[in-house]
């Protein structure tokens, strides 16, 4: 509770004016005599103090002041005067502002704290394992042939449904799928490779059974598939034009003993 640090009564006057006149005739403070006039507060400019129903709070040459008004009627009905009653804020405004200076320090300490606790948790959800996968990432070496393992795929112990989960399972997914297409690329070419073999073996078998076709096998002159193809080459050379040849007797005696 404050106490009271003036107590006065003020002649009604009208809203307009810029003084007030004062009725107390106060022997301990001089200032205050019958009559005497004053500066009205700059808060109170403008207005009726005997309307007014709220206390005021200002602050001007006798510091912080909370002041309240009470109009004074007549048997009449007709305010007379005016009853003001000043308190004294000083240590209440002073204790305000004591007040917001812990709430802006605690404010600001909380703050700290806050984001202090934001860094240490952002670094251990987020940084750390953002920084183990990099490392991981570095450890990667793709080639034919060989395991997930071997290739230094991504394998670390992060089972998240977050943004570092799905992170994390896209890296993995896509090392093992280079892998596997290393690999099936891998085996499409042994394939081929196989297949190549193959057909070059079928082409030498080929050529062995057609060799085999155009030469008789105890003699080794042209069969008679032989010379019939040649005919037929001939026929073609002497139809386009192109054909050059001689023919060649020989009679030969008792070939069939020979032959026998």
């Amino acid at each position: 509770m404050h106490d009271i640090r003036y107590l006065y009564i003020s002649a009604k006057g009208s809203k307009d004016d810029v003084q007030d006149m004062y009725l107390v005739d106060a022997t301990d403070q001089p200032i205050y005599e019958v009559g005497y006039y004053e500066d009205r507060e700059a808060e109170l400019l403008g207005m009726d103090i005997a309307d007014i129903k709220e206390p005021i709070i200002s602050h001007g040459d006798w510091g912080w002041l909370c002041s309240a008004f009470s109009p004074v009627y007549n048997s009449d009905g007709e305010c007379v005067c005016v009853v003001g009653c000043d308190f004294g804020m000083d240590d209440v405004m002073n204790e305000r502002m004591q007040f917001m200076f812990y709430l802006f320090l605690g404010a600001f300490v909380f703050t700290v704290i806050v984001q202090i606790l934001a860094m240490f948790f952002i670094n251990k959800t987020v940084v750390k394992p953002l920084d183990a996968m990099t490392i991981e990432m570095k450890k990667f070496r793709p080639a034919k042939n060989i395991t997930y393992e071997e290739a230094g795929v991504i394998d670390l112990p992060i089972k998240r449904s977050d943004e570092i989960g799905a992170i994390y399972n896209g890296i993995r997914s896509m090392q093992t799928n280079i892998i596997d297409h290393l690999n099936d690329l891998s085996a499409l070419q042994k394939d081929k490779i196989k297949a190549e073999q193959d057909i070059k073996d079928k082409e030498k078998q080929i050529d062995q059974l057609s060799e085999e076709n155009n030469k008789d096998t105890l003699t080794g002159v042209g069969s008679k598939y032989a010379y019939a193809r040649k005919v037929d080459e001939l026929n073609q050379n002497l139809a386009d034009g192109n054909a050059e040849f001689a023919l060649v007797m020989v009679d030969m005696n008792n070939l069939k003993k020979v032959n026998d």
